[in-house]
């Protein structure tokens, strides 16, 4: 009886820790208008229903993390190679570069 209870009691925490998860990534990234977000989220949960695990865990960049700089490696190699992948990129991306950019001609032209 008692490992049965300790057994349910772990896939409760699982699912509230799922739930949690999912909920905070929907809340922090707006998802409504991130396209790329939102085909990973699916993809997540379609995953969880097959009862696959699927942790996701933020990486920061150069932490010396076994891996990490290879798949850099990778990623900057992609964006050299082969034909321009055509993909819709949220607002949220773009809007960040051009701002950049008006204050760089901004700051040309009167300072």
């Amino acid at each position: 009886m008692c490992r049965l209870v300790k057994r349910e009691t772990k896939l409760v925490e699982e699912q509230w820790r799922y739930l949690f998860t999912l909920a905070l990534v929907l809340c922090h990234f707006q998802t409504g208008s991130n396209h790329i977000v939102m085909a990973i989220i699916d993809r997540w949960v379609a995953l969880r229903h097959k009862g696959v695990k699927v942790e996701m865990v933020w990486v920061r960049a150069h932490a010396g993390i076994e891996g990490n700089s290879r798949v850099d490696w990778f990623a900057k190699k992609a964006t050299q190679l082969g034909e321009p992948l055509e993909v819709k990129i949220p607002y949220s991306d773009v809007i960040g570069t051009y701002k950049q950019k008006a204050i760089a001609n901004w700051q040309k032209i009167y300072l």
